[in-house]
């Protein structure tokens, strides 16, 4: 038996023998519930305004709204089941997913995070335009930057 094998036997017996110590020997600890302490309810009454008033002034981001409003959808299929991994470009904190290319009597469409576009239209949320549409690849611009991004085909 190697030196290796020895250390982790022992290891694993001196863990077995504090497991069992602790299982069969040590008292139980006392459990404190939370209804044996009692709050005033002008302590509850402060804590529920001050957290109402926190949650009042937090707005999301377009980026969050959109995020949220497309996770509460449901889903085409499921890509953590399928071993897929998606290839997706990020600009400025939104995500897009090329997925899908039609071009039919010179018009091109791509899908992207699974909304049909042309060339000019702008992406949800907003702010993205989608400046040209290739069969392998997407060219998405934010509006009023020279900012641009290439966004691949996703093989499925």
């Amino acid at each position: 038996m190697s030196k290796r094998e020895k250390i982790i036997l022992i290891v694993t017996a001196v863990a077995v023998l504090i497991g069992g110590y602790t299982y069969f020997f040590s008292s139980p600890s006392k459990v404190i519930s939370p209804f044996t302490q009692r709050v005033s309810i002008d302590e509850l009454n402060s804590f529920v305004l001050e957290t109402a008033t926190g949650l009042m002034g937090f707005e999301l981001t377009k980026a969050e709204a959109h995020s949220i409003a497309r996770a509460e959808a449901l889903w085409a299929r499921d890509i953590f089941l399928s071993g897929e991994n998606l290839e997706e470009e990020e600009l400025l904190g939104v995500s897009f997913i090329y997925s899908g290319y039609l071009e039919s009597k010179g018009r091109k469409m791509a899908v992207i995070n699974g909304l049909e576009y042309n060339e000019g239209d702008e992406i949800e949320p907003g702010g993205y335009i989608v400046r040209s549409i290739h069969s392998n690849k997407v060219v998405i611009e934010l509006k009023g930057k020279k900012q641009k991004t290439v966004v691949p085909l996703v093989d499925q």
